[in-house]
């Protein structure tokens, strides 16, 4: 089977890592319509998807058929994507009647052909040992037919070759930190600061990499403004700056509902979400991810929307942030404007070193324009001055995990990652390729650096 092994080592790297069980059989259990199972040791589940618009919605096609096989159980863990962008490839963790297996799920995307999904998995406790197995078994099965598959999209035309007849224009943003390509007839929105929002003629809209920063009012950051900004005369914003006043919502999907929600009401728009779904996706260590789609409705207007949110870990005062990428339609256009959809999607990438200088840039800034603004006040006194360096203090030690958050989000969305080296902990940020590659080498020297232990002044 073409391409689908290319990562073996990889998958055996993982597999080894994976806790052990009690030893149990697995259940008979009928393999997802256009799938072939084969027990080999363990089980393979393998077929064909028909054609995706990219190796990101192969794999998340794919998961969708494995949440029906396995149900509510699924746990999807580490993800990583091939350095050609052709294979990805997840562990994950579920129960099959009643037995704990764990296992590997493969996507292989080829632009002109149905792409293919494959997942190999075990007993939690034997998995370990009889991955090499199942993937020599893989290796040796013919590809599944495309005949036999059910498409992965329903009610379209084939998208990938629907992608390709769009006509496009590669745009840069003014400050660099970001890029896209969008069908020619659309107009950006936004265009900066790492992310973008354009709208077709349809009144399609993609949003890209935009991000959100909230600040829980039960935290201790908002509370101490709070009383600050009360011994001022309520000169002082009880939000440090930091962002909108929502309470922390670690459920990407209810974070989701709780940001577009607040927008709604100061916008003065007249919005009611009547369905929604998520599903869990991939992102850095401390960080929630899930596809949340679904149906609202806006001023009257039926919609359909389809978004991945990150929601990332709230910092020690309570700030925390949030990132969306996806897209919204009117309900009876979006499947006619999805290849429009798509491809501005796919066109979007980011400078992170750019952005993330910019991040910083922005964050001194407006700590000195705070202190200024104070500071140029006629009613300004010592006691005031001293009320403004309390609140500096609050508002940086919230705003580091806001920035470690924004380092490990925006390195997911550009394909990167932080790696340590040791015995001298030096950190390097590479793609996602070279990380995998590193790992899978030399496990014992090298590995991934989760957001929470980022490095001020190294990684963020």
């Amino acid at each position: 089977m073409p391409r689908f092994m290319s990562l073996t080592v990889l998958a055996c790297a993982v597999a080894l890592a994976l806790p052990s069980a009690a030893r149990s059989a697995l259940p008979a259990h009928a393999a997802p319509a256009g799938f072939r199972s084969v027990d080999a040791g363990g089980r393979i589940l393998a077929g064909s998807l028909g054609a995706e618009g990219s190796t990101e919605s192969a794999f998340r096609a794919g998961l969708h058929r494995l949440g029906a096989y396995f149900g509510p159980s699924l746990a999807i863990g580490s993800v990583v994507r091939g350095t050609d962008g052709a294979v990805t490839m997840g562990t994950f963790r579920a129960r099959l009647g009643g037995v704990s297996v764990s296992g590997l799920a493969v996507s292989t995307y080829r632009a002109h052909a149905t792409s293919l999904f494959a997942v190999l998995f075990d007993d939690a406790g034997r998995f370990a040992t009889t991955l090499p197995k199942l993937a020599g078994r893989l290796r040796s099965m013919p590809p599944p037919v495309a005949a036999n598959a059910t498409p992965a999209r329903t009610g379209t035309r084939d998208l990938a070759a629907a992608m390709r007849a769009v006509p496009t224009v590669s745009l840069t943003s003014n400050d660099g930190t970001v890029y896209a390509t969008i069908p020619r007839d659309w107009q950006m929105k936004r265009f900066a600061e790492g992310s973008f929002v354009a709208d077709g003629p349809d009144h399609a809209e993609v949003v890209a990499g935009l991000g959100f920063s909230m600040i829980d009012p039960r935290g201790p950051l908002y509370q101490n403004q709070l009383a600050l900004s009360r011994q001022m005369g309520g000169r002082l914003d009880p939000t440090g700056g930091m962002g909108a006043p929502i309470p922390y919502v670690g459920d990407p999907a209810q974070a989701y509902r709780a940001i577009v929600m607040f927008l709604a009401r100061a916008q003065h728009v007249d919005l009611e979400i009547t369905s929604m779904s998520e599903k869990p996706v991939a992102a850095p260590g401390g960080i929630r991810g899930a596809e949340v789609s679904g149906t609202s409705m806006r001023n009257g207007t039926a919609l359909r929307f389809d978004e991945v949110v990150g929601v990332g870990p709230p910092g020690p005062g309570g700030g925390w942030t949030a990132t969306v990428t996806g897209a919204v339609a009117p309900a009876d256009r979006f499947v006619a404007d999805e290849p429009q959809m798509a491809t501005a999607l796919a066109g979007y990438r980011i400078d992170a070193q750019r952005r993330q200088d910019q991040v910083q840039a922005n964050i001194a800034a407006g700590w000195a324009a705070s202190r200024a603004g104070i500071a140029n006040m006629n009613a300004t006194t010592a006691r005031d001055q001293a009320v403004v360096d309390a609140s500096m203090r609050n508002a940086r030690a919230a705003q580091d995990g806001i920035d470690r958050s924004t380092a490990g989000f925006v390195r997911y969305l550009n394909d990167s990652d932080v790696v340590r080296r040791s015995p001298d902990g030096a950190h390097f940020d590479v793609d996602a390729g070279t990380s995998q590659a590193l790992r899978s080498f030399d496990p014992q020297h090298f590995a991934s650096v989760p957001v929470s232990q980022y490095v001020k002044g190294v990684d963020y």
